[in-house]
């Protein structure tokens, strides 16, 4: 019997990457801010549970975040403020909203940007 050789698929990794952090300069929290002090966009649970995360901010962090609406965020491609570009890793990952909670490793998005960005599967 002759053996065949299937292709290996390199598993995807967050590890050395952050490509999704790339792009959004701060972290998008989706609240509307009223000074420091996050509000939510609409009634949904997710609008507020995503001020609950918000709120587990420190205020100081918070104030910086309020200068950003998640739109700006989301449009304007620059690295994160939480993320330290010499490790590739969030500097406050317990504080993350859930947009970064909820990233799909591995997704089309996650994969575009790591070509993008020239991230190679280990």
């Amino acid at each position: 019997m002759t053996e065949i050789k299937l292709p290996t698929i390199a598993s995807v990794t967050c590890e050395g990457c952050g490509v999704c952090c790339m792009v959004v300069r701060t972290p998008p929290f989706c609240v509307i801010w009223d000074g420091d002090q996050p509000t939510p966009i609409d009634q949904s649970e997710e609008s507020l549970a995503e001020v609950q995360y918000a709120l587990a901010v420190p205020a100081n962090m918070r104030k910086e975040l309020s200068k950003h609406s998640v739109f700006e965020v989301l449009q304007d491609e620059a690295p994160c403020t939480w993320f330290d570009m010499a490790t590739r890793k969030c500097k406050h990952y317990d504080l993350r909203p859930p947009i970064c909670r909820d990233f799909e490793m591995g997704s089309r998005f996650c994969l575009e940007h790591r070509e993008r960005f020239g991230i190679r599967d280990r």
